[in-house]
């Protein structure tokens, strides 16, 4: 599967509202991670500075349990029924996880991981314009054990914008230098014959 960028992922109005009750609400839930991407080991990239210290927050609206204990769940499961709309087909739903990191001076970047190391697909939505890109790498995950990686794409934070893209390719974000990086991250199964249900 290639990388799907697609712009204006959902209406104006829905991104100024989850915009205006994630980094804009000095109220929303945040929990601080220690670990960010939670990868196995440790990797050397050609080009690449790994950040310092890979901290951030996250809320997570489903778990991987089938969860969804928290009170913002109406608010972003619009967004993971826009995936049916937009790609018609039905999912599964593996995981919905809000994410923020702060700014690093001099950025870095994370890890490479994967979310899962089952079959899945990932949306991850960027909730507003900052510096901080996904990066997407030419290594899979299929049980080989692995610490160098090489740079396949980038793809820019941007309000609105989701990028899609097989579960099991290694990607990490990068630390951004100038605000703080707000990101919607799907995970899902493509169930083509079954109704939207948690799993």
């Amino acid at each position: 599967m290639s990388i799907d960028i697609i712009d204006d992922f959902i209406p104006k109005d829905y991104q100024d509202y989850l915009l205006a009750t994630t980094i804009y609400n000095r109220y929303f839930p945040w929990h601080f991670l220690y670990d960010m991407s939670g990868a196995e080991r440790p990797a050397k990239i050609e080009g690449i500075n790994i950040a310092a210290h890979q901290h951030g927050f996250q809320h997570t609206i489903v778990d991987h349990k089938g969860n969804t204990n928290s009170p913002f769940e109406d608010v972003f499961t619009p967004l993971a029924a826009r995936i049916i709309d937009h790609y018609q087909t039905n999912i599964q739903l593996v995981r919905i996880k809000i994410g923020m990191v702060t700014p690093q001076e001099g950025g870095g970047v994370a890890y490479p991981h994967t979310d899962y190391t089952s079959e899945h697909k990932t949306l991850v939505y960027y909730i507003n314009d900052v510096d901080g890109d996904t990066i997407f790498y030419n290594e899979w995950k299929d049980g080989t054990p692995r610490d160098e990686f090489s740079v396949q794409q980038r793809v820019q934070p941007k309000k609105g914008r989701a990028v899609v893209f097989d579960g099991l390719q290694y990607h990490s974000t990068e630390y951004p230098t100038k605000d703080v990086r707000g990101f919607i991250n799907i995970n899902y199964k493509i169930a083509p014959l079954t109704p939207l249900k948690i799993v």
